[in-house]
């Protein structure tokens, strides 16, 4: 039985209201921040082997069919939330058992392109009624997915790259834009050389010297994520919650933790070096100055 409001329910603003995709190249580090937010995560590509986590390792489409089923059946909050890694893996295990278990016009195709009409649709169909399948089992979805280049003109003819999630299709109905319908917010991780004061250990503790000149700053690479509107690769963050940009530092475990704390943030946010500690020059990096 449904209920009618008595008033105006407020937006729902919570980080987890939002399921989020992130893409990025090949190994670049999606898997670890799945990793990093304890949640269950499905493993087609079998990568997570590497990281301590909740993991299950589909082998195949009816391993995908499973996985849902078996999350339905079990109570309400047993797990903090579902991973999928990768959705690009997760596609390919469906397309293979379509061209096994469905014939078109009453054929067997060994590829969607031997009958595109309708053979695309009848893999993006299956795919995407899956995927929406595990959105509805009531937890948080995080996935990641692979890139893949595409030239593109801008209307004053500049030609550039920009970077795409690797699904097949470009109309409504294609696989690539129905994947993004079902995700609010979309991150691109990249590599990206960043500023950082040099660090020293001052009574034991790690910090960071704000006191040396601008010359001697030094500089790491790191991963980035952008949610901004940029030209080169394709984001969402119409939710507004996510700053345009989050510097992630070298460690897979603070990943999500870094992501929680830029929620409703508007600049930039870093895990590469705090803020400067109140009242001294010093910087904490680890631990505290006594």
């Amino acid at each position: 039985m449904i209920t009618l409001p008595d008033g105006i329910v407020p937006a729902i603003s919570d980080l987890t209201a939002n399921n989020i995709l992130f893409t990025g190249d090949y190994g670049i580090g999606k898997s670890g921040l799945l990793a990093s937010t304890e949640y269950l995560l499905a493993d087609p590509e079998d990568k997570l082997r590497s990281y301590p986590c909740q993991r299950v390792h589909l082998t195949n489409w009816q391993d995908h069919k499973d996985f849902a089923t078996l999350i339905s059946k079990m109570s309400p909050g047993t797990f903090k939330g579902i991973g999928l890694d990768s959705l690009n893996i997760s596609y390919d295990h469906c397309l293979t058992w379509v061209m096994n278990n469905v014939k078109f016009d009453g054929i067997k195709i060994t590829h969607p392109s031997e009958k595109p009409q309708t053979a695309y649709n009848r893999v993006t169909s299956e795919f995407i009624t899956w995927l929406r399948s595990v959105t509805y089992l009531g937890y948080h979805v995080i996935a990641t997915c692979h890139v893949s280049i595409k030239e593109v003109r801008s209307k004053n003819g500049t030609v550039y790259d920009r970077w795409i999630p690797a699904f097949t299709g470009g109309s409504s109905g294609s696989s690539y834009s129905s994947v993004l319908k079902v995700f609010s917010i979309i991150g691109f991780m990249t590599l990206e050389t960043v500023e950082r004061p040099p660090t020293g250990v001052v009574m034991g503790k790690k910090v960071v010297d704000t006191r040396l000149d601008a010359s001697r700053i030094d500089t790491v690479e790191t991963r980035v994520i952008y949610f901004g509107k940029y030209g080169n690769w394709l984001t969402n963050n119409k939710e507004g919650g996510f700053p345009d940009k989050v510097i992630l530092n070298g460690n897979w475990r603070d990943d999500w933790k870094i992501l929680q704390d830029s929620w409703g943030k508007t600049e930039t946010v870093t895990g590469v070096a705090e803020e400067p500690v109140e009242g001294t020059t010093l910087k904490v990096v680890e631990g505290e100055i006594k």
